[in-house]
């Protein structure tokens, strides 16, 4: 009887891996899906978080002093020109 229910067992695991083999889900089978699930939650999901936290306010730090800075347009005929930074070679006719 044990030898007949691991006979069971060994088709019920095989009929498992090819039905998880032949269902798509998101561009991978649901084994991949199965293993990428198993995989994630070793991983350190408060330090990752910390650390796009901190770099998603390093970034609105940046847009906010890109915002801040004087335009960078023509006005008429003058340019406006920031100090410290080089005038870059204009291949433009004046």
């Amino acid at each position: 009887m044990l030898a007949e229910a691991g006979e069971v067992l060994d088709e019920l695991e095989s009929l498992i891996r090819r039905i998880n083999a032949a269902i798509l889900v998101e561009g991978g089978t649901l084994t991949d899906a199965l293993a990428r699930r198993d995989v994630l939650p070793a991983l350190p999901v408060a330090d990752l978080r910390r650390q796009a936290d901190d770099l998603a306010r390093q970034l609105r730090e940046v847009d906010t002093r890109a915002n801040r800075l004087p335009s960078w347009r023509a006005e008429g005929r003058r340019r406006v020109r920031l100090p410290g930074l080089r005038r870059m070679p204009s291949t433009a006719h004046r």
